[in-house]
Order: C-alpha cells, then structure tokens, then sequence
C-alpha cells in the first residue's frame, strides 16, 4: 500500500464538480491533516536543533493562522512529502497552513478519553512558553528553547497517534490501509530521526 498515491491521487481539482473534497468522502481529511501536521512539527523540531536562530530565515518562519507557526512549505516539501491536497488545496491560502496551532487541538481535546497527561502536554505546547498560545512566541521557543521542544517533540508523537486512531472508524474501509501505512512510515521517520540525534 503506498499512502503517498493513494493520498494526493485524491487531492482536490479545482475543476471537480464532486460536492466534497475526496480525502472528506473517504474519511481521511482529519487524520491525514494531523499525522502530516505532527510530521511536519517533528521535522522543524529537529531542523531547529541544528539551525537554531538561522531556522528564522531559511524557512520564512512567521506568526499564522490560529496562532501557529507559518513556513515556506514548498522548502519544507524539499526535505518531506508533503500531501499535495494540503500543499496545493485551493480553499487554503499560505497563511493559513502552520504548525502548533490552536486547530490541533480538535484531535486531541475534542474527545472523553484523553488522558489527562495529554491534555497538560498539549497546553503547554499549543499556550507557548508565554501561556497566551502567540506565535510568536512559539516561533521564539522553536528556535531558542529547548525546554519547550522537549515539550513540543513529545506533543508531536502524541498528535500522531491521535491522528491514527481516533477517527478511525470514520475512514471508508478501502482506505483504513492507507491510513495505517501512513502513521507507520511517519512512526518509523520519526524514530529515526530521533536516535540518529
């Protein structure tokens, strides 16, 4: 199964007379939107580590939508995949698309069973070191705090396994596999971007 067809084989066209957008019709919107965002989170996470300040500048960092942390996504898409619904969608303008934002919250806040060790990483994280949830704030902890990215690296992990299992059940049968095979390729970069640190 290889997510990254199956996935932008889906993407949005602009001349689609389909009422809704095909990654919605099979389910995989909210999960593949969350699994990308912890992916793209972890990536700048680790990119900060060796960059730092200069991380500013390379890649264009600046506050965003729902006070997340807006980038040069076409860069970013240099280093990972980036699923062409989210980087090309004609519903999104550039300034919308970030990572630690307030949206993320609707994966893991939104459901009874959160563990309250979640919900306190998650406040950290997404409220900023300031506790008012400003991106610039965020953009200042990416770069210059390693506390917070030690908050923020364990934040990523856990969004990623929230974005795999908790809107399961609303993807189509045909595309669960997709799904899977996604959260285990992202799993597995992860991972080896972390012992290879």
């Amino acid at each position: 199964m290889d997510h990254k067809v199956a996935i932008d084989s889906l993407k949005w066209v602009r001349s689609s007379e389909v009422p809704r957008p095909p990654l919605r019709e099979a389910g995989l919107e909210h999960p593949v939107f969350y699994a990308f965002q912890a992916r793209a989170e972890w990536e700048m996470l680790n990119l900060a580590e060796i960059m730092g300040e200069q991380l500013k500048q390379e890649y264009g960092l600046h506050p965003a939508g729902q006070n997340g942390i807006g980038l040069n996504w076409r860069k970013l898409n240099e280093r990972i995949w980036i699923p062409a619904d989210y980087l090309e969608a004609i519903s999104i303008h550039e300034d919308a698309r970030s990572i630690f934002s307030h949206d993320e919250s609707n994966c893991i806040g939104i459901f009874n069973n959160v563990s309250p060790e979640d919900l306190e990483l998650k406040h950290k994280v997404l409220r900023g070191p300031d506790g008012k949830g400003s991106s610039k704030a965020k953009i200042e902890a990416l770069t210059t705090n390693p506390e917070w990215r030690e908050h923020a690296r364990a934040y990523s992990l856990r969004l990623l396994y929230h974005a795999g299992t908790r809107y399961k059940e609303f993807v189509k049968n045909e595309f669960k596999p997709v799904l899977e095979d996604l959260i285990s390729a992202y799993q597995s970069e992860m991972r080896k971007i972390q012992t290879t640190k």
